[in-house]
């Protein structure tokens, strides 16, 4: 909840592309894949654009990644600023304010526009879920690894099923439901090589663990990194930002990778 939210007019993800004017001054609640690209992309429209995440960019990415990711946004001119809470937002003449809390001092930033991009949860009010005995939190309908919920009868699939956020993934769960109910096969979830890119330039790719899950899980990685202006392809492009990183096991086994560039 943030103070004065309700009384000023904000976008998300759904209403930005209904703009049909460059925004004189964006500024955008969190640092996520959606706040970073939408901040970037408007920047590049000729924006003014400033960013407040109260944590760090991107957390679920390797920290050596998303450093690239920083630096581009800040020389884009993007107005970054991390570890900073939004305490209130109110109405201006022009538009609006909202004052951060930052290293334990308070700044007003007003701007004409203001986009959420703070994350999603799903929508499950008035389902009466409970009805049908089916299991539930604020993430989503709790699944097991063939999809189904507390009640076997019924399947969750997508965002409401509490897992990664990502219309491939969407696609995927209807893969194993279709095979398991209409040819009857067992089909289970497996998430290992899940790939995601975040869309800013540059880009930011990753496949399977980062070295943070492989450490949260106890699983041991050695990491082997190829930085771009070693490659002659970047090199010619003159695109020598950024790097592959892969991840092998004990088994030489590849478990993750990321690419910044």
């Amino acid at each position: 909840p943030i103070p004065g939210l309700d009384e000023v007019p904000f976008l998300t993800n759904e209403t930005l592309f209904e703009q049909t004017q460059t925004p004189e001054h964006l500024i955008i609640l969190g640092g996520g894949p959606i706040g970073c690209e939408m901040a970037q992309a408007h920047v590049n429209l000729g924006a003014q654009v400033t960013q407040i995440e109260m944590g760090t960019i991107m957390p679920k990415d390797d920290p050596d990644a998303v450093a690239v990711i920083r630096e581009s946004l800040i020389e884009d001119g993007i107005n970054l600023l991390e570890k900073a809470k939004a305490v209130k937002v109110e109405k201006t003449d022009t538009g609006l304010a909202v004052t951060v809390e930052q290293d334990g001092q308070e700044k007003r930033i007003e701007g004409s526009h203001l986009l959420i991009a703070t994350g999603r949860v799903p929508n499950l009010a008035g389902l009466n879920l409970e009805a049908a005995g089916i299991d539930y939190d604020r993430r989503g309908i709790k699944v097991g690894a063939n999809l189904k919920s507390s009640n076997k009868r019924v399947f969750a699939l997508g965002d409401v099923a509490g897992g990664p956020q990502f219309t491939h993934v969407a696609g995927y769960h209807a893969s194993i439901f279709v095979r398991q109910v209409l040819f009857k096969q067992s089909a289970k979830v497996d998430y290992t090589s899940l790939p995601r890119v975040t869309y800013t330039e540059p880009e930011l790719g990753q496949v399977g663990m980062t070295q943070a899950m492989a450490q949260e899980q106890g699983i041991e990685v050695t990491a082997i990194t190829w930085q771009f202006d070693q490659m002659d392809r970047a090199l010619a492009e003159k695109a020598t930002k950024g790097f592959c990183k892969i991840l092998v096991d004990k088994k030489q086994r590849v478990v993750g990778a990321t690419i910044a560039g």
